[in-house]
């Protein structure tokens, strides 16, 4: 009797609301709605842009610009860091670290 039990309650589980289905949910659904052309409203220039390094490679790092108040922070995985100015690009510093830079998932 307990094996029955415990399969039936196996069973049970196995199949989920699937069995259910008709009880709780309807047939009914709506069409989605027709997608519409969107137009690009603004053009955008690159004002001005800093190389800090090649980047990732083959590493798998997130690392992104930081932008706090009017400055721009960027680092390379090879170990530069900078610091710019937001509207002009300006270099305020620059350094290159004695090791790599690296950062998890953001």
């Amino acid at each position: 009797m307990g094996r029955l039990l415990l399969l039936a309650l196996l069973l049970g589980v196995l199949s989920g609301c699937s069995a259910i289905r008709g009880i709780f949910a309807t047939d009914t659904q709506e069409a989605p709605a027709e997608l519409t052309e969107l137009r690009s409203r603004l053009l955008a220039d690159a004002l001005w842009t800093l190389y800090v390094g090649a980047g990732e490679g083959l590493r798998a790092y997130r690392l992104a610009p930081v932008v706090e108040g009017d400055r721009v922070y960027a680092s390379s995985a090879n170990g530069v860091v900078a610091a710019v100015g937001l509207r002009e690009g300006e270099l305020f510093w620059e350094r290159e670290l004695e090791r790599g830079v690296s950062a998890g998932p953001v």
